[in-house]
């Protein structure tokens, strides 16, 4: 057996409620795939306490920040870690991407510097490029300023639009889609019952309220585009442009592209012109990742829409997924970890909680069970316990050290 503890309280409570009993089963190292999210979990401050901790993921923001340059009248690490921004603006998306990116690859190289490697990586939209970034086919200064850029191309050229997250209806969000006339889109098929729907503000809020009133959750994303839509056109060829100016290098780590479902994409002005317009396949890629024998899924950022997603989509593989965390008092991490420890079930876990949002009427699940705003330092310290658990290797002199400077 192996088991992992991170208490704040009574050690032997969590021990004794922790004790995994029976015969440990004996299994190989773990796959482990690393998953970058895109846009939509953003806010104030979100990555103040690991600039303050970690110093490998401080370095690596002030490095991105300083390959940027100022973005929206300020370095761009300040909109990561100045808990009193404006959110407003933090949610603008040329402002968001890069950010998204940076910090994205900040906290990949912090779990590799603690000897948490991947065995393969992949992203959901924009979160594409800090997989790629991760994986080595882009340079960290090629994939914040691409970021940059499409997010400026975004945000100046396309029109203002909407998009909602839909559990279940695959035949009404496809009636839907085909009665909005061109404006609306499925723009992300994350997993069995899971999609995102994308196009013009009015398209939108009909579907949301149609769908709604048939039974079907639905959540409004925080963002102020059309992202993989028909409306993201006017910048195709600008898009392409943009990733003329790009230095490809051959991948250190095999990358599953959510594009086309297919391993190492080129990432070439074609393919991140329609990147851009085609719909997410998140749900293709976890379920051959997880056909292929990975069985081990973190996602890299804050929340854990993702690593739900993700969930949903390995079980359609037939695989079993290990327990969530449980942020409950005397549950949490630890038995979730001896668990994963002796099972050959995928286990998928979010590396750090997300932030609390505000409402919207009619939305009914505004983020995902389990996830709380935090400094998320425990939580960082609970999936790497979690891994350490289910065999995959650490750097303990490393982690310790960082943790004490």
């Amino acid at each position: 057996h192996r088991l992992a503890v991170v208490a704040d309280g009574d050690l032997s409570a969590r021990l004794t409620a922790s004790a995994p009993g029976g015969e440990g089963v004996a299994r190989s190292r773990p796959r482990l795939v690393f998953l970058f999210p895109g846009q939509g979990v953003q806010f104030p401050g979100r990555d103040r306490a690991l600039y303050r901790t970690a110093p490998v993921f401080r370095d690596t923001l002030d490095e991105a920040s300083a390959l940027l340059g100022p973005v929206h009248g300020r370095p761009l690490v300040d909109w990561g870690v100045d808990p009193d921004t404006d959110p407003g603006i933090q949610a603008l998306t040329e402002v968001t991407q890069p950010l998204l990116v940076a910090s994205g690859v900040a906290l990949a190289r912090q779990l590799r510097d603690w000897g948490v490697e991947p065995d393969a990586v992949a992203g959901h939209s924009v979160g594409e490029i800090t997989a790629a970034c991760v994986s080595g086919v882009l340079t960290l200064r090629d994939a914040v300023r691409f970021a940059a850029e499409r997010g400026r191309l975004m945000g100046a050229f396309t029109e203002p639009g909407a998009m909602i997250a839909v559990r279940g209806g695959e035949e009404a969000v496809a009636a839907a889609v085909a009665g909005a006339d061109g404006d609306l889109a499925v723009a992300a098929y994350n997993g069995p019952g899971l999609q995102v729907l994308s196009g013009s503000v009015s398209a939108v809020e009909r579907a949301a309220h149609d769908l709604a009133a048939q039974g079907f959750p639905v959540r409004r994303l925080r963002v102020s585009r059309a992202f993989h839509s028909p409306l993201m056109r006017p910048i195709a060829e600008q898009l392409a442009d943009a990733a003329r100016a790009l230095t490809l290098h051959e991948p250190s780590v095999p990358l599953m592209s959510t594009v086309t479902g297919e391993w190492q994409p080129v990432l070439g002005p074609e393919y991140l012109r329609d990147h851009a317009l085609r719909p997410v396949l998140f749900g293709a890629a976890v379920e051959r990742l997880a056909g292929e024998g990975y069985d081990t899924f973190v996602e890299v950022g804050h929340g854990a829409t993702l690593a739900s997603a993700a969930r949903a989509a390995a079980a359609a593989t037939g695989v079993r997924h290990g327990a969530d965390r449980d942020d409950s008092p005397g549950g949490g991490p630890c038995a979730a970890a001896s668990e994963g420890a002796v099972s050959g079930d995928v286990l998928v876990l979010p590396a750090l909680p997300g932030g609390s949002h505000d409402r919207e009427p009619g939305n009914s699940h505004d983020r995902e069970p389990g996830t709380q705003r935090g400094d998320g330092r425990g939580a960082l310290l609970d999936t790497i316990g979690r891994l350490w658990s289910r065999g995959v290797p650490l750097d303990r002199t490393a982690l310790d050290a960082g943790h004490q400077r």
